[in-house]
């Protein structure tokens, strides 16, 4: 018995499998989570992009709310991506830090009237292929378009 198990302790044979088992599987993790994140980071940019789409399709057609959610939902291919909340527009004074909505009667600092603006918002929920720590399953992403449309 001594003498098999010497000569079972001294083959090394079954190494390269064992080695080749381990890295396989740990590969196979790394891709698996850079195709995640990946894609993550797609769906993310096709959220700013249908946000933005809805937001030019009113400055070029004009206000009408149904409009905009098409233009948001049809933006891409990826039928996950809704125009929530709801497109709006409202009057406001721009700001170095944005626009400040207010009343459409009111000036702005400048003495100007108030333009007239839409905020459009885009939303998907991706869900990741295995559960990362510190991650849910899924994430929401989220974008929003404000722009000036002209009367």
């Amino acid at each position: 018995m001594t003498r098999t198990l010497r000569r079972t302790w001294r083959d090394r044979r079954a190494g390269a499998s064992v080695e080749f088992a381990i890295a396989a599987s740990f590969l196979t993790l790394l891709m698996v989570g850079t195709y995640d994140f990946a894609t993550l980071g797609r769906r993310a940019i096709e959220v700013g992009n249908a946000a933005r789409a809805g937001a030019a399709h009113a400055q070029r057609f004009g206000w009408n709310t149904v409009n905009v959610q098409a233009a948001v939902t049809s933006a891409t291919g990826n039928a996950a991506i809704t125009a929530t909340p709801a497109p709006a527009q409202f009057c406001g004074c721009p700001t170095s830090t944005g626009v400040t909505e207010t009343l459409c009667s009111t000036a702005c600092a400048g003495g100007q009237p108030a333009g007239t603006y839409v905020r459009v918002s885009a939303r998907a929920t991706h869900t990741f292929l295995i559960t990362y720590p510190g991650r849910g399953a899924s994430q929401t992403l989220s974008a929003t378009t404000v722009a000036r449309v002209l009367p």
